[in-house]
Protein backbone atom coordinates (compact mmCIF):
# COMPACT_ATOMS: atom_id res chain seq x y z
CA UNK A 1 0.00 0.00 0.00
CA UNK A 2 1.35 3.31 -0.97
CA UNK A 3 0.24 7.16 0.03
CA UNK A 4 1.22 10.48 -0.77
CA UNK A 5 -0.80 13.28 1.42
CA UNK A 6 -2.18 15.86 -0.93
CA UNK A 7 -1.37 19.09 2.10
CA UNK A 8 1.50 20.18 3.14
CA UNK A 9 1.82 21.99 6.72
CA UNK A 10 3.75 25.28 5.82
CA UNK A 11 3.75 26.81 9.69
CA UNK A 12 6.95 27.84 9.37
CA UNK A 13 8.65 30.34 6.66
CA UNK A 14 12.16 28.84 6.19
CA UNK A 15 11.53 25.36 5.73
CA UNK A 16 13.42 22.84 4.02
CA UNK A 17 12.25 20.17 1.31
CA UNK A 18 12.99 16.66 2.74
CA UNK A 19 11.10 13.16 0.47
CA UNK A 20 10.94 10.59 3.04
CA UNK A 21 10.08 6.80 2.44
CA UNK A 22 8.14 5.48 5.69
CA UNK A 23 8.47 1.94 5.60
CA UNK A 24 5.49 1.47 8.15
CA UNK A 25 2.72 -1.03 8.19
CA UNK A 26 0.55 1.29 10.26
CA UNK A 27 -0.94 4.02 9.12
CA UNK A 28 -2.04 5.80 11.77
CA UNK A 29 2.17 5.64 13.12
CA UNK A 30 3.35 6.88 9.98
CA UNK A 31 1.22 10.14 10.14
CA UNK A 32 2.69 10.73 13.35
CA UNK A 33 6.09 10.29 12.68
CA UNK A 34 5.24 13.13 9.43
CA UNK A 35 3.49 15.48 11.82
CA UNK A 36 6.90 15.44 14.22
CA UNK A 37 9.25 16.71 11.11
CA UNK A 38 6.51 19.07 9.63
CA UNK A 39 6.32 20.65 13.24
CA UNK A 40 10.33 21.54 12.80
CA UNK A 41 11.88 23.09 9.48
CA UNK A 42 11.30 20.32 6.98
CA UNK A 43 8.40 20.47 3.88
CA UNK A 44 8.13 16.30 4.05
CA UNK A 45 6.95 14.61 0.83
CA UNK A 46 6.63 11.22 1.77
CA UNK A 47 5.32 7.95 0.75
CA UNK A 48 4.84 4.52 3.07
CA UNK A 49 5.16 1.10 1.35
CA UNK A 50 5.19 -2.14 3.60
CA UNK A 51 6.46 -4.89 1.68
CA UNK A 52 9.58 -5.58 0.02
CA UNK A 53 8.49 -5.11 -3.65
CA UNK A 54 7.03 -1.47 -2.82
CA UNK A 55 10.68 -1.03 -1.01
CA UNK A 56 12.90 -1.74 -3.66
CA UNK A 57 10.49 -0.20 -5.95
CA UNK A 58 10.90 3.16 -3.75
CA UNK A 59 14.78 2.70 -3.57
CA UNK A 60 14.36 3.99 -7.22
CA UNK A 61 13.47 7.62 -6.60
CA UNK A 62 16.52 8.13 -4.29
CA UNK A 63 14.50 8.84 -1.18
CA UNK A 64 16.43 11.96 1.32
CA UNK A 65 15.21 9.68 4.51
CA UNK A 66 14.11 6.38 5.03
CA UNK A 67 12.23 5.79 8.21
CA UNK A 68 11.79 2.04 9.01
CA UNK A 69 9.59 0.25 11.54
CA UNK A 70 11.43 -2.77 13.03
CA UNK A 71 9.28 -5.26 12.61
CA UNK A 72 6.74 -5.54 9.28
CA UNK A 73 4.62 -8.74 8.63
CA UNK A 74 6.31 -9.47 5.43
CA UNK A 75 10.06 -8.38 5.82
CA UNK A 76 11.66 -6.96 8.55
CA UNK A 77 13.94 -3.51 9.39
CA UNK A 78 17.00 -5.19 9.14
CA UNK A 79 16.57 -6.62 5.55
CA UNK A 80 15.16 -3.72 4.49
CA UNK A 81 18.92 -1.81 5.77
CA UNK A 82 20.57 -4.96 3.96
CA UNK A 83 18.90 -4.33 0.59
CA UNK A 84 20.36 -0.58 0.78
CA UNK A 85 23.32 -1.63 1.46
CA UNK A 86 23.50 -3.93 -0.63
CA UNK A 87 22.63 -1.31 -3.69
CA UNK A 88 25.42 1.08 -2.00
CA UNK A 89 22.99 3.63 -1.65
CA UNK A 90 24.20 6.70 0.72
CA UNK A 91 20.56 7.32 1.84
CA UNK A 92 20.16 7.70 5.99
CA UNK A 93 18.44 4.69 6.96
CA UNK A 94 16.67 5.22 11.41
CA UNK A 95 14.64 2.40 12.59
CA UNK A 96 11.90 3.66 14.39
CA UNK A 97 10.14 0.63 16.59
CA UNK A 98 8.14 0.05 19.40
CA UNK A 99 9.92 -2.82 20.49
CA UNK A 100 13.35 -3.05 19.48
CA UNK A 101 15.94 -3.76 22.23
CA UNK A 102 19.29 -3.11 23.15
CA UNK A 103 21.18 -6.17 21.48
CA UNK A 104 18.25 -5.29 18.55
CA UNK A 105 19.65 -2.16 17.97
CA UNK A 106 23.44 -2.37 18.21
CA UNK A 107 22.99 -5.32 15.57
CA UNK A 108 21.28 -3.02 13.68
CA UNK A 109 23.87 -0.10 13.97
CA UNK A 110 26.44 -2.96 13.21
CA UNK A 111 24.38 -3.88 9.77
CA UNK A 112 24.02 -0.14 8.59
CA UNK A 113 21.59 1.86 10.26
CA UNK A 114 22.20 5.34 11.34
CA UNK A 115 19.71 5.42 14.27
CA UNK A 116 17.23 4.07 16.34
CA UNK A 117 14.70 5.26 18.73
CA UNK A 118 11.70 4.42 19.99
CA UNK A 119 7.52 5.36 18.88
CA UNK A 120 6.73 6.30 22.21
CA UNK A 121 9.89 8.76 22.29
CA UNK A 122 9.58 10.49 19.05
CA UNK A 123 11.06 14.22 20.77
CA UNK A 124 14.44 12.72 19.32
CA UNK A 125 13.23 12.19 15.95
CA UNK A 126 14.18 15.77 14.68
CA UNK A 127 17.68 15.96 15.93
CA UNK A 128 17.87 12.19 14.67
CA UNK A 129 16.83 13.05 11.20
CA UNK A 130 19.31 16.36 11.26
CA UNK A 131 22.27 13.96 12.20
CA UNK A 132 21.42 11.22 9.88
CA UNK A 133 21.15 13.66 7.37
CA UNK A 134 24.50 15.36 8.10
CA UNK A 135 25.92 12.20 7.88
CA UNK A 136 24.76 11.68 4.62
CA UNK A 137 25.98 14.97 3.35
CA UNK A 138 29.12 13.91 4.76
CA UNK A 139 29.35 10.34 3.29
CA UNK A 140 28.87 11.88 0.17
CA UNK A 141 31.49 14.36 0.27
CA UNK A 142 33.30 11.54 1.42
CA UNK A 143 32.92 9.44 -1.80
CA UNK A 144 33.38 12.23 -3.89
CA UNK A 145 36.38 12.85 -2.33
CA UNK A 146 37.61 9.14 -2.65
CA UNK A 147 36.43 9.22 -6.35
CA UNK A 148 38.42 12.17 -7.03
CA UNK A 149 41.09 11.06 -5.45
CA UNK A 150 41.22 7.55 -6.68
CA UNK A 151 41.17 9.46 -10.43
CA UNK A 152 43.93 11.53 -9.32
CA UNK A 153 46.08 8.35 -7.97
CA UNK A 154 44.99 6.13 -11.44
CA UNK A 155 46.11 9.47 -13.29
CA UNK A 156 49.46 9.87 -11.68
CA UNK A 157 50.10 6.33 -11.97
CA UNK A 158 49.59 6.28 -15.33
CA UNK A 159 52.13 9.42 -15.40
CA UNK A 160 54.82 7.59 -13.18
CA UNK A 161 54.30 4.49 -15.93
CA UNK A 162 54.09 6.33 -18.80
CA UNK A 163 57.70 8.03 -18.12
CA UNK A 164 60.33 7.24 -20.02
CA UNK A 165 62.86 7.37 -16.93
CA UNK A 166 62.70 5.55 -13.51
CA UNK A 167 60.66 6.67 -10.96
CA UNK A 168 60.25 4.93 -7.56
CA UNK A 169 58.51 6.52 -4.29
CA UNK A 170 59.80 5.01 -0.64
CA UNK A 171 58.37 5.52 2.89
CA UNK A 172 60.06 7.15 5.59
CA UNK A 173 61.92 3.94 6.86
CA UNK A 174 63.36 3.87 2.63
CA UNK A 175 60.62 0.99 1.68
CA UNK A 176 59.84 1.09 -1.96
CA UNK A 177 56.27 1.96 -2.13
CA UNK A 178 55.34 2.62 -5.94
CA UNK A 179 58.43 2.38 -9.01
CA UNK A 180 57.37 2.70 -12.54
CA UNK A 181 58.10 0.43 -15.44
CA UNK A 182 61.32 2.17 -16.38
CA UNK A 183 62.69 1.42 -13.23
CA UNK A 184 61.61 -2.19 -13.15
CA UNK A 185 63.63 -1.95 -16.50
CA UNK A 186 66.46 -0.33 -14.98
CA UNK A 187 66.85 -2.74 -12.02
CA UNK A 188 66.77 -5.96 -13.43
CA UNK A 189 65.27 -8.96 -12.31
CA UNK A 190 64.17 -8.09 -8.44
CA UNK A 191 63.99 -10.44 -5.90
CA UNK A 192 62.05 -8.70 -3.78
CA UNK A 193 60.24 -5.25 -5.25
CA UNK A 194 59.34 -3.55 -1.76
CA UNK A 195 62.84 -4.34 -0.26
CA UNK A 196 64.68 -2.21 -3.74
CA UNK A 197 66.20 0.79 -1.09
CA UNK A 198 67.81 -2.24 0.92
CA UNK A 199 68.33 -5.21 -1.83
CA UNK A 200 71.62 -6.34 -3.47
CA UNK A 201 72.14 -3.44 -5.70
CA UNK A 202 74.71 -1.98 -5.50
CA UNK A 203 75.60 1.83 -5.87
CA UNK A 204 79.30 2.74 -6.90
CA UNK A 205 81.01 6.68 -7.09
CA UNK A 206 82.40 7.07 -11.11
CA UNK A 207 85.74 5.67 -9.20
CA UNK A 208 84.18 2.57 -8.70
CA UNK A 209 83.88 2.85 -5.14
CA UNK A 210 80.90 1.56 -3.34
CA UNK A 211 78.12 4.35 -1.43
CA UNK A 212 76.95 2.68 1.91
CA UNK A 213 73.13 2.73 2.52
CA UNK A 214 73.13 5.33 4.76
CA UNK A 215 75.31 7.76 2.21
CA UNK A 216 72.67 6.62 -0.81
CA UNK A 217 70.62 9.74 -2.44
CA UNK A 218 67.33 8.70 -0.98
CA UNK A 219 69.07 8.04 2.45
CA UNK A 220 69.91 11.20 2.82
CA UNK A 221 67.23 13.30 1.79
CA UNK A 222 64.89 10.89 4.54
CA UNK A 223 67.47 11.94 6.84
CA UNK A 224 68.23 15.54 6.13
CA UNK A 225 64.35 16.31 4.43
CA UNK A 226 65.62 18.06 1.74
CA UNK A 227 66.21 17.35 -1.57
CA UNK A 228 69.51 16.24 -3.48
CA UNK A 229 70.33 17.34 -6.88
CA UNK A 230 71.32 15.20 -9.35
CA UNK A 231 74.21 13.27 -9.15
CA UNK A 232 76.11 11.02 -11.04
CA UNK A 233 76.30 7.24 -9.81
CA UNK A 234 77.11 3.69 -11.48
CA UNK A 235 74.29 1.20 -10.94
CA UNK A 236 75.59 -2.40 -10.56
CA UNK A 237 72.79 -4.94 -11.05
CA UNK A 238 71.81 -8.24 -9.40
CA UNK A 239 72.93 -10.29 -12.57
CA UNK A 240 76.16 -7.61 -12.32
CA UNK A 241 75.54 -5.17 -15.08
CA UNK A 242 76.45 -1.57 -14.85
CA UNK A 243 74.66 1.15 -15.45
CA UNK A 244 75.47 5.10 -15.48
CA UNK A 245 72.75 6.97 -13.99
CA UNK A 246 71.45 10.51 -12.68
CA UNK A 247 69.52 10.06 -9.03
CA UNK A 248 67.55 13.10 -8.30
CA UNK A 249 65.60 11.93 -5.06
CA UNK A 250 62.90 14.97 -3.49
CA UNK A 251 60.95 14.84 -0.15
CA UNK A 252 57.25 13.70 -0.30
CA UNK A 253 55.91 16.11 2.57
CA UNK A 254 52.13 16.19 3.59
CA UNK A 255 49.66 19.23 4.33
CA UNK A 256 51.26 20.16 7.79
CA UNK A 257 54.88 19.91 6.20
CA UNK A 258 55.74 16.10 7.76
CA UNK A 259 58.14 14.04 5.98
CA UNK A 260 55.82 11.55 4.33
CA UNK A 261 58.63 9.54 2.57
CA UNK A 262 60.97 10.27 -1.09
CA UNK A 263 60.43 10.37 -4.71
CA UNK A 264 63.14 9.65 -6.82
CA UNK A 265 64.07 9.31 -10.51
CA UNK A 266 66.80 8.12 -12.11
CA UNK A 267 67.91 8.91 -15.21
CA UNK A 268 69.99 6.08 -17.35
CA UNK A 269 72.38 8.25 -19.12
CA UNK A 270 74.95 5.05 -20.07
CA UNK A 271 74.54 5.34 -23.94
CA UNK A 272 74.52 9.05 -23.35
CA UNK A 273 77.58 8.62 -22.15
CA UNK A 274 79.31 6.44 -24.24
CA UNK A 275 78.04 8.44 -27.55
CA UNK A 276 80.07 11.32 -25.46
CA UNK A 277 82.85 9.42 -25.33
CA UNK A 278 82.78 8.28 -28.98
CA UNK A 279 82.30 11.65 -30.32
CA UNK A 280 85.17 13.04 -28.18
CA UNK A 281 87.08 10.02 -29.58
CA UNK A 282 86.21 11.35 -33.05
CA UNK A 283 87.37 14.89 -32.21
CA UNK A 284 90.53 13.82 -30.95
CA UNK A 285 90.96 11.61 -33.80
CA UNK A 286 89.62 14.59 -36.27
CA UNK A 287 91.92 17.17 -34.47
CA UNK A 288 95.37 14.83 -34.06
CA UNK A 289 94.82 14.63 -38.31
CA UNK A 290 94.94 18.44 -38.98
CA UNK A 291 97.32 18.74 -36.49
CA UNK A 292 99.69 16.11 -38.37
CA UNK A 293 99.11 18.75 -41.41
CA UNK A 294 101.61 20.71 -41.97
CA UNK A 295 99.65 23.57 -43.87
CA UNK A 296 98.52 26.34 -41.29
CA UNK A 297 94.82 25.41 -41.08
CA UNK A 298 91.42 27.29 -39.69
CA UNK A 299 88.19 27.42 -40.03
CA UNK A 300 85.89 30.04 -40.21
CA UNK A 301 81.92 30.19 -39.29
CA UNK A 302 79.69 31.79 -41.93
CA UNK A 303 80.72 35.49 -40.27
CA UNK A 304 84.30 34.70 -41.10
CA UNK A 305 85.02 34.26 -37.36
CA UNK A 306 88.03 31.75 -36.61
CA UNK A 307 86.45 28.81 -35.28
CA UNK A 308 89.07 26.25 -35.22
CA UNK A 309 92.88 26.14 -35.91
CA UNK A 310 95.54 22.89 -36.08
CA UNK A 311 99.01 22.56 -34.59
CA UNK A 312 100.70 24.24 -37.19
CA UNK A 313 98.30 27.52 -36.83
CA UNK A 314 99.20 27.10 -33.22
CA UNK A 315 102.97 27.02 -33.42
CA UNK A 316 102.47 29.57 -36.02
CA UNK A 317 101.27 32.05 -33.84
CA UNK A 318 103.57 31.40 -31.16
CA UNK A 319 106.49 32.64 -33.42
CA UNK A 320 104.72 35.45 -34.81
CA UNK A 321 101.80 36.26 -33.50
CA UNK A 322 101.06 39.25 -30.80
CA UNK A 323 101.39 38.37 -26.82
CA UNK A 324 98.10 38.78 -26.60
CA UNK A 325 96.71 36.56 -29.61
CA UNK A 326 99.25 33.64 -28.67
CA UNK A 327 96.91 31.95 -25.91
CA UNK A 328 94.21 31.50 -28.18
CA UNK A 329 95.32 31.61 -31.82
CA UNK A 330 93.45 34.17 -32.35
CA UNK A 331 90.24 31.96 -31.98
CA UNK A 332 87.01 34.20 -31.95
CA UNK A 333 88.82 36.63 -34.54
CA UNK A 334 86.97 38.21 -37.66
CA UNK A 335 89.39 36.68 -40.36
CA UNK A 336 87.27 38.93 -42.77
CA UNK A 337 87.53 41.85 -40.76
CA UNK A 338 91.25 41.73 -40.81
CA UNK A 339 92.20 40.85 -44.25
CA UNK A 340 89.86 44.05 -45.01
CA UNK A 341 91.98 46.24 -42.32
CA UNK A 342 94.70 45.16 -44.00
CA UNK A 343 97.73 48.12 -45.18
CA UNK A 344 100.42 47.85 -47.15
CA UNK A 345 101.99 46.24 -48.59
CA UNK A 346 99.69 43.66 -47.71
CA UNK A 347 96.76 45.36 -48.87
CA UNK A 348 96.16 43.83 -52.30
CA UNK A 349 96.89 40.32 -51.26
CA UNK A 350 94.52 40.65 -48.47
CA UNK A 351 91.64 42.41 -50.48
CA UNK A 352 92.25 39.50 -53.12
CA UNK A 353 92.04 36.81 -50.20
CA UNK A 354 88.52 38.03 -48.19
CA UNK A 355 86.74 38.68 -51.71
CA UNK A 356 88.30 34.79 -53.08
CA UNK A 357 87.17 33.41 -48.80
CA UNK A 358 83.29 35.51 -49.53
CA UNK A 359 82.91 33.73 -52.78
CA UNK A 360 83.66 30.53 -51.93
CA UNK A 361 81.13 30.70 -48.86
CA UNK A 362 77.88 31.92 -50.93
CA UNK A 363 78.85 29.01 -53.55
CA UNK A 364 79.76 31.16 -56.28
CA UNK A 365 82.95 29.48 -56.95
CA UNK A 366 83.76 26.12 -55.30
CA UNK A 367 87.43 27.16 -54.57
CA UNK A 368 89.61 29.73 -54.18
CA UNK A 369 93.67 29.56 -54.23
CA UNK A 370 96.12 32.36 -53.83
CA UNK A 371 100.53 32.69 -53.73
CA UNK A 372 101.22 35.17 -52.19
CA UNK A 373 104.78 36.68 -50.34
CA UNK A 374 105.11 37.13 -46.48
CA UNK A 375 108.67 38.66 -46.14
CA UNK A 376 110.42 39.61 -42.47
CA UNK A 377 113.53 41.25 -41.74
CA UNK A 378 115.44 38.29 -41.11
CA UNK A 379 113.73 35.57 -44.42
CA UNK A 380 111.64 35.41 -47.45
CA UNK A 381 108.94 33.47 -47.26
CA UNK A 382 106.27 32.53 -49.80
CA UNK A 383 102.56 30.90 -49.14
CA UNK A 384 99.87 29.50 -50.77
CA UNK A 385 96.20 29.95 -49.41
CA UNK A 386 93.50 27.17 -50.22
CA UNK A 387 89.65 27.97 -49.25
CA UNK A 388 87.50 25.12 -49.40
CA UNK A 389 83.91 24.92 -48.18
CA UNK A 390 83.52 23.07 -44.71
CA UNK A 391 81.70 19.49 -45.11
CA UNK A 392 78.15 19.76 -42.97
CA UNK A 393 78.26 23.22 -42.41
CA UNK A 394 76.54 26.03 -44.26
CA UNK A 395 78.38 29.29 -44.65
CA UNK A 396 81.76 27.84 -42.81
CA UNK A 397 85.13 27.25 -45.07
CA UNK A 398 88.59 25.65 -44.42
CA UNK A 399 91.56 28.07 -45.26
CA UNK A 400 94.78 26.02 -45.28
CA UNK A 401 98.20 28.47 -45.64
CA UNK A 402 100.45 26.19 -47.37
CA UNK A 403 104.72 27.18 -46.69
CA UNK A 404 105.97 26.77 -50.46
CA UNK A 405 109.37 29.23 -49.83
CA UNK A 406 111.24 26.41 -50.02
CA UNK A 407 109.40 25.70 -53.82
CA UNK A 408 109.91 28.91 -54.66
CA UNK A 409 113.67 29.30 -53.70
CA UNK A 410 114.20 25.87 -55.86
CA UNK A 411 112.37 27.88 -58.79
CA UNK A 412 114.60 30.85 -58.22
CA UNK A 413 117.57 28.76 -58.33
CA UNK A 414 116.52 26.99 -61.80
CA UNK A 415 115.81 30.08 -63.25
CA UNK A 416 119.72 31.07 -62.43
CA UNK A 417 120.65 27.66 -63.93
CA UNK A 418 118.75 28.08 -66.90
CA UNK A 419 120.42 31.29 -67.62
CA UNK A 420 124.02 30.19 -66.74
CA UNK A 421 123.14 27.03 -69.06
CA UNK A 422 122.25 29.73 -71.82
CA UNK A 423 125.41 31.48 -71.72
CA UNK A 424 127.49 27.88 -71.56
CA UNK A 425 125.56 27.13 -74.49
CA UNK A 426 126.69 30.09 -76.66
CA UNK A 427 130.68 29.82 -75.44
CA UNK A 428 130.43 25.90 -76.50
CA UNK A 429 128.83 27.03 -79.79
CA UNK A 430 131.47 29.92 -80.48
CA UNK A 431 134.25 27.56 -79.55
CA UNK A 432 132.79 25.71 -82.66
CA UNK A 433 132.75 28.14 -84.93
CA UNK A 434 136.02 30.20 -83.79
CA UNK A 435 139.47 30.34 -85.96
CA UNK A 436 141.46 32.34 -83.88
CA UNK A 437 141.15 32.44 -79.70
CA UNK A 438 141.18 35.97 -79.99
CA UNK A 439 137.69 35.74 -81.88
CA UNK A 440 136.04 34.82 -78.39
CA UNK A 441 136.81 38.40 -77.22
CA UNK A 442 136.04 41.88 -77.45
CA UNK A 443 138.15 44.51 -75.83
CA UNK A 444 136.21 47.73 -74.35
CA UNK A 445 138.57 50.60 -73.70
CA UNK A 446 136.44 52.52 -70.05
CA UNK A 447 138.93 56.38 -69.81
CA UNK A 448 140.66 58.27 -72.35
CA UNK A 449 143.04 59.35 -69.90
CA UNK A 450 143.55 56.23 -68.16
CA UNK A 451 143.66 53.55 -70.75
CA UNK A 452 141.71 50.44 -69.17
CA UNK A 453 141.17 47.09 -71.25
CA UNK A 454 138.19 44.64 -70.32
CA UNK A 455 137.90 41.52 -72.21
CA UNK A 456 134.43 39.94 -72.53
CA UNK A 457 133.06 36.78 -74.32
CA UNK A 458 130.94 37.71 -77.30
CA UNK A 459 128.71 35.49 -76.35
CA UNK A 460 128.16 37.27 -72.87
CA UNK A 461 127.16 40.38 -74.85
CA UNK A 462 123.91 41.24 -76.46
CA UNK A 463 123.77 43.20 -79.64
CA UNK A 464 122.98 46.36 -78.05
CA UNK A 465 125.56 45.28 -75.46
CA UNK A 466 128.19 44.97 -78.68
CA UNK A 467 127.07 47.77 -80.21
CA UNK A 468 127.46 49.75 -76.91
CA UNK A 469 130.98 48.92 -75.86
CA UNK A 470 132.49 49.24 -79.36
CA UNK A 471 130.98 53.20 -79.85
CA UNK A 472 134.29 54.05 -77.82
CA UNK A 473 136.51 51.63 -79.44
CA UNK A 474 139.34 52.77 -81.76
CA UNK A 475 140.70 50.35 -84.37
CA UNK A 476 144.20 50.36 -85.41
CA UNK A 477 145.63 53.61 -86.65
CA UNK A 478 142.81 55.59 -85.04
CA UNK A 479 140.32 54.62 -87.43
CA UNK A 480 136.97 53.92 -85.64
CA UNK A 481 135.38 50.30 -86.03
CA UNK A 482 132.24 49.99 -86.49
CA UNK A 483 131.09 46.13 -86.39
CA UNK A 484 128.12 45.07 -88.77
CA UNK A 485 127.53 41.57 -90.58
CA UNK A 486 129.46 42.62 -93.27
CA UNK A 487 132.46 44.02 -91.83
CA UNK A 488 133.02 41.59 -88.29
CA UNK A 489 134.91 42.17 -86.10
CA UNK A 490 138.98 42.58 -86.81
CA UNK A 491 141.25 40.69 -84.91
CA UNK A 492 142.90 42.36 -82.48
CA UNK A 493 145.16 42.18 -79.70
CA UNK A 494 145.91 44.10 -76.48
CA UNK A 495 148.72 46.03 -78.24
CA UNK A 496 146.49 46.90 -81.81
CA UNK A 497 143.99 49.04 -79.20
CA UNK A 498 144.85 52.52 -79.05
CA UNK A 499 142.90 55.95 -78.34
CA UNK A 500 143.22 58.67 -81.00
Amino acid sequence: MSESPSSQDSTFAARRALRVLVVEDSVRDAEIIVRELRSAEFDVDWTRVDSEAQYLAALETAPDLILCDYTLPQFDGLRAVDLLVARDLEIPFILVSGTVGEEKAVLSIQRGVDDYLLKDRLARLVPAVRRALEIRRTRRERKLAMVALQRSERAYRQLVHSLPVAVYTTDTSGRVTLFNDAALALWGPLPDAPDIYSNRMRLLDLEGNEIPIAERPTARVLRENCGVLGAEYVLERADLTRRQVLVYPHPIRGEDGTLAGAVSLVLDVTELRQAQQALLASQSLAQATIDSVSAHICVLDETGKLVGVNLAWREYCLQNAPRSEVSRAYLGTNYLNACDAAVEPDASDASLMATGIRQVMNGTVPEFTLEYPSHSPTQKQWFLARVTRFRGAAGNVVVAHENVSDRKLQEQRVAQLSRVQVLSSGINALIVRARDPSDFFVTHVRSRSTPQAFTWPLSALSTKARARSSSTLQAAKGKAFWPSPQKPWPRMTWQQIRWS
